[in-house]
């Protein structure tokens, strides 16, 4: 069965050393994406359904999931990775605020 534009493709996991931080289904996803040793780079990516696999280091900032052009989902990382597969996205951080929730736990 094809995907249409109300029907949520992606799943996106937010992962932190505590846990499970978020669980969302969307059909789009934004990420920040780290600047290489030089400085340059990094940006953001965006993620739709059907993207080819692939890990990304990702810069402190924005992750934001998507369902027909309204936001679902909105959280600030500071940094870690991303894993795309599937049409599943994993984000793993050290700390992430998410909706006005802190998720966070210290490097020991």
């Amino acid at each position: 069965m094809a995907a249409d534009a109300k029907t949520p493709a992606l799943t996106l996991r937010l992962l932190t050393p505590t846990g499970i931080a978020s669980e969302t289904k969307c059909d789009s996803v934004q990420l920040c994406l780290r600047d290489n040793a030089a400085g340059r780079g990094g940006g953001m990516a965006g993620i739709l359904r059907g993207h080819e696999s692939a890990v990304m280091a990702l810069g402190k900032g924005p992750v934001r999931a998507s369902l027909g052009g309204t936001v679902v989902f909105s959280a600030r990382v500071d940094g870690g990775f991303a894993s795309v597969r599937d049409n599943e996205i994993i984000v793993i951080t050290d700390s992430a605020v998410v909706d006005g929730a802190e998720a966070h736990a210290e490097a020991e």
